[in-house]
């Protein structure tokens, strides 16, 4: 058998156009590109604050008392009557018959004063500023 041509084969065939098939295969994928840095800068701030402070002295009184009171028994050396507290400063007398005398009372008594006084409290502030940078990229892509 001899072999044939193709166009021998079928004479209606060789009206016919034979094209070649072309298939494009496309790959995606993903990158990560850096388009721009992002610096933060931070700063602070000293601000006067003006106050109106009380101010709380806490102070006291002190005040003697001449007593010369003689006793047939021995007292207390202190007491407290209300805010105050008195000392008693004591002697022993020799008699016949022991007895003792309140020379003298201290009396000390707190006192306590309430000042206005205008104060200056520097006060800190912070700010912080963001600065946006594009970097310098020739990628058609972004």
């Amino acid at each position: 058998m001899k072999p044939t041509s193709p166009k021998s084969r079928n004479p209606v065939a060789s009206d016919e156009l034979t094209v070649p098939v072309v298939e494009e295969q496309l790959l995606v994928s993903k990158r990560l590109v850096e388009t721009a840095q992002v610096q933060l800068a931070k700063r602070v701030d000293l601000k006067d604050v003006h106050l109106d402070l009380e101010r709380r002295n806490l102070g006291f009184t002190v005040e003697r008392k001449v007593v010369n009171q003689l006793l047939d028994e021995k007292p207390t050396s202190t007491f407290q009557e209300g805010a105050s507290t008195t000392y008693r400063v004591i002697e022993e007398v020799p008699t016949v018959v022991m007895k003792y005398r309140i020379v003298e009372e201290i009396v000390v008594t707190p006192e306590e004063s309430i000042h206005s006084q205008p104060t200056v409290i520097p006060a800190r502030r912070e700010h912080v500023d963001i600065i946006r940078r594009p970097l310098n990229t020739n990628d058609p892509l972004l």
